[in-house]
């Protein structure tokens, strides 16, 4: 199991990248585009509480991107 993608150690999404992907959204607008609720954007974005695995990070990169170009 130590090689499933979602347990890299090597890929450690921080707070400040999850505030940088969000930017002027607020936390509810960014949570509603990212099908998850508000709470857990906050814990994202606290320090030590939790993070999105390495795949949940490539789809919201996705879907902000894909939001930019329309």
């Amino acid at each position: 199991m130590s090689n499933h993608p979602n347990r890299n150690t090597n890929t450690k999404i921080t707070p400040e990248m999850v505030r940088a992907l969000r930017g002027d959204l607020t936390q509810i607008e960014f949570a509603n585009l990212m099908k998850v609720n508000r709470r857990t954007v906050q814990r994202w974005e606290t320090e030590g509480e939790i993070r999105p695995s390495y795949i949940a990070w490539l789809g919201m990169c996705a879907i902000m991107l894909e939001q930019k170009n329309e």
